[in-house]
């Protein structure tokens, strides 16, 4: 059976990006999971710790969290925690990632996106109270504890 469009109904190929998308999104955070910073998953608190795979400028022409067009004025920049491509709206917070502070030159903040410095604020928070609970802080209750699936829960 062969599908026959008219020129107008052709389906438009996926934007270059979109080849990358699996990738990066298996290599970082599920960006749609409540804020708990108990229900992290063991990759997810890995980011930030190793340097990302960069999604090279010519294979993205849009950004790929609100899929905004690239141009002169919509420039291009990278998020040094996923690697994902995104316009300066999307890509304009700042963190301090664990893999850059072994170089001496790059150890101020780092260009990181929305969704990664939402994530890298919530590991900050889990990584704070697994040291308050090892220091004998807070009351074991309140300790969480992985489920099967390898989620945090409490």
């Amino acid at each position: 059976m062969k599908l026959k469009f008219s020129e107008d109904e052709r389906p438009s190929p996926a934007p270059p990006c979109d080849r990358f998308g699996a990738q990066v999104i298996a290599t970082i955070h599920d960006l749609s999971q409540e804020s708990d910073p108990m229900r992290l998953t063991e990759s997810e608190l890995q980011l930030g710790k190793s340097k990302p795979y960069w999604i090279p400028d010519d294979d993205c022409s849009m950004c790929m969290l609100c899929n905004a067009r690239f141009s002169l004025l919509n420039r291009r920049h990278h998020c040094r925690a996923c690697g994902r491509v995104a316009c300066g709206s999307c890509c304009k917070e700042r963190a301090t990632l664990q893999y850059m502070k072994d170089e001496p030159k790059k150890q101020s903040p780092a260009r990181v996106c929305t969704p990664c410095a939402s994530m890298l604020a919530r590991i900050e928070d889990y990584e704070k109270m697994m040291r308050e609970h090892a220091e004998g802080g807070p009351s074991e209750d309140a300790a969480p504890s992985t489920s099967s699936a390898g989620r945090m829960t409490r």
